[in-house]
């Protein structure tokens, strides 16, 4: 009996953050174990009409998709990403075949209690527009089997540090709106949430300045921390408990309304958002099984310069950002999955016992083709 080959694909990788800014989007060849960059990529932004859904529906994302505009939004965030792939073929006439579509659509809510994982966009929809055949649900079976449907991050993030040959073990800390970890050895794959990232940060932005983002983390290297709001933080029952664990980009988010019901100072409260992103990412190294070789930094929080001096400061031994190592640092995301997809076709596991705490390694991911 013949041993089966595994299939290498030019799979485009698609991936919208939890800031909601855009799409990220790029050509990766692989199999779903090694992988080749194609060094094509694309970012296009979210039309206003998206945005404006997107943020709404954020305000209360169960009640949400009980209107008609849920519907609206589905379709909107589709026909952004066709836009942002179309953009991203006039980038790569030389490949001469998309094979696959890696589809994640944009998260607006998860919860590993109430056992949902909500993305809008529709693959199905994608698949017809652009007439090729769309990996994507990702999370959906390993939530129905018991697991977290977070992080997905770990399995690529493993391959890198094949590819990148790096000393184990590795670590891989991914600042979004949520802060997870990966740690991989030769025996173990393991990953978690660490802790809040850039959603709260971002959040109290919007609010107060209409901003995107603190840039830099200027302001909040203007306050001091509230060490009141900073113990009650990091003493939340969420840092006791074991991994696999997951998070919500606004899981404490009554951390945030409770400071600003008292008052304090607006550059206070955002050095107190960063000193608990960078301390629980600290944290989280005692509970690894052992000390990283090495520890890489990805994702929009490593453009933060004071929350990397804060996180340097903690952790006491060399941090890498992904420009560092020549990484691609805005799509290492869509690259994910494009690598997931091709796991996917390939009936290879995506999510762990120890990454998202199923009981065995767990295929995942549907097929959508055109209709």
């Amino acid at each position: 009996m013949k041993q089966k080959i595994d299939e290498t694909y030019n799979i485009i990788g698609l991936m919208s953050g939890t800031s909601m800014d855009g799409i990220d989007a790029t050509v990766l060849k692989t199999n779903g174990k090694e992988f080749i960059r194609t060094s094509i990529y694309s970012t296009k932004k979210y039309q206003e009409k998206t945005k404006s859904l997107l943020h709404e529906a954020q305000i209360n994302p169960l009640e949400f998709l009980k209107k008609k505009k849920s519907i609206l939004l589905d379709k909107y965030v589709t026909l952004d990403h066709f836009s942002a792939i179309k953009d991203l073929l006039q980038k790569g006439r030389f490949i001469n075949k998309i094979d696959f579509i890696g589809f994640h659509g944009q998260t607006i809510y998860h919860s590993f209690e109430k056992k949902i994982s909500l993305q809008v966009g529709n693959p199905q929809l994608l698949s017809n527009l652009t007439k090729i055949k769309v990996v994507s649900s990702f999370r959906e079976n390993d939530l129905k089997n018991g697991g977290h449907g977070a992080p997905l991050s770990p399995v690529y993030h493993m391959a890198m540090a094949k590819e990148m040959k790096l000393k184990l073990p590795v670590v891989f800390f991914n600042i979004g709106g949520v802060a997870n970890v990966t740690y991989c050895d030769k025996k173990e794959l393991i990953g978690f949430d660490t802790g809040p990232g850039n959603g709260l940060i971002d959040k109290l932005m919007q609010l107060k300045f209409k901003k995107n983002y603190d840039y830099n983390g200027e302001l909040a290297s203007q306050g001091k921390v509230n060490k009141k709001f900073f113990n009650k933080l990091k003493h939340d029952s969420y840092f006791r408990r074991k991994f696999p664990k997951s998070l919500d980009k606004l899981s404490f988010v009554n951390y945030l309304n409770e400071m600003l019901k008292a008052d304090i100072s607006t550059v206070d409260i955002l050095a107190t958002l960063t000193e608990i992103t960078a301390y629980t990412i600290y944290i989280s190294l005692r509970i690894l099984p052992r000390k990283a070789k090495t520890i890489i930094i990805l994702g929009g929080g490593q453009y933060n310069v004071y929350l990397m001096k804060r996180i340097t400061n903690l952790l006491d031994q060399d941090v890498f950002l992904s420009q560092d190592l020549n990484l691609p640092s805005n799509y290492i995301e869509a690259e994910l999955f494009a690598y997931l997809a091709a796991r996917t076709l390939n009936n290879f596991p995506i999510t762990f016992p120890l990454t998202t705490g199923v009981e065995s390694p767990l295929i995942g991911g549907k097929i959508f083709s055109p209709s």
